[in-house]
């Protein structure tokens, strides 16, 4: 009887290891299926995309962040996007954003934030739902 329990508690740690081994290795080929082949800043979106990439707003401006994205997991995801200052803190009032990418090999979204930020360096930051970044976007604030 005891030889029974042993043997069926190996069989459930094996299994366990498989399967933790397994979700791993997805979680990681997700995370290099998921590009970013383009990023830009703008001030104005038309039918989707941005009209004329900038990389210097005024403290009212409103910022788009686009950016296109290959997805080659075969499943629909998701890309976190926040606006930090480019000493990495987040932004004041931007907690970021989830934007969710369809199982369709390239797509095309974009993010937008506020003005009213002080004047200085910052970056649009785009990562993986585990948190990877996958691209950046350099902007400055000025008065």
């Amino acid at each position: 009887m005891a030889r029974n329990t042993r043997v069926r508690k190996t069989l459930f740690v094996g299994i366990a290891v498989v399967a933790v081994a397994v979700a791993a290795t997805a979680l990681a080929e997700t995370a290099g299926a998921l590009t970013v082949t383009e990023i830009a800043t703008a001030r104005v979106m038309v039918n989707g995309v941005p009209e004329a990439p900038v990389t210097t707003f005024t403290t009212s401006d409103r910022i788009y962040c686009f950016m296109r994205v290959e997805n080659r997991t075969g499943a629909e995801t998701a890309v976190l996007v926040s606006f930090e200052r480019a000493e990495g803190e987040a932004a004041p009032g931007t907690g970021g954003m989830r934007l969710s990418i369809p199982a369709s090999p390239r797509y095309r979204t974009f993010a937008r934030t506020g003005g009213n930020r002080p004047a200085g360096q910052y970056r649009c930051v785009v990562r993986s739902e585990a948190g990877d970044v996958l691209e950046t976007s350099d902007f400055e604030v000025t008065n």
